[in-house]
């Protein structure tokens, strides 16, 4: 991919997603942005609960130990960096009820 890439480069990650809505058309439906820089395109999805998290994890067939428990700016959220296929995926989850200081005690 070149410095400058092309909407036409990011066709993998869209087809990944058009895949999975296929294969699990009842997933429930994430905010996603498809980003490109440099050599990579990746995939944000961005669930708004853990259930949802969960089920896109699933879908991907990723495994539950590679998510991780984050905080920013005081709001706690489930991360999930893996690739699926050739794509780079960043999978969150909001929405949840336990502070990452009580998992960290």
């Amino acid at each position: 991919m070149k410095d400058n890439p092309t909407v036409s480069q990011q066709m993998v990650a869209l087809e990944m997603l058009r895949e999975q809505a296929l294969a699990h058309p009842d997933l429930p439906a994430p905010y996603v942005t498809i980003g490109a820089y440099r050599e990579s395109v990746t995939v944000n999805v961005q669930c708004s609960t853990p259930a949802a998290f969960e089920a896109w994890r699933v879908a991907f067939g990723l495994a539950s130990d590679m998510a991780e428990l984050r905080n920013a700016g005081g709001d706690d959220y489930l991360r999930l960096d893996a690739e699926v296929g050739s794509v780079a995926v960043c999978l969150t989850g909001y929405g949840l009820d336990v502070a990452v200081e009580a998992v960290a005690a």
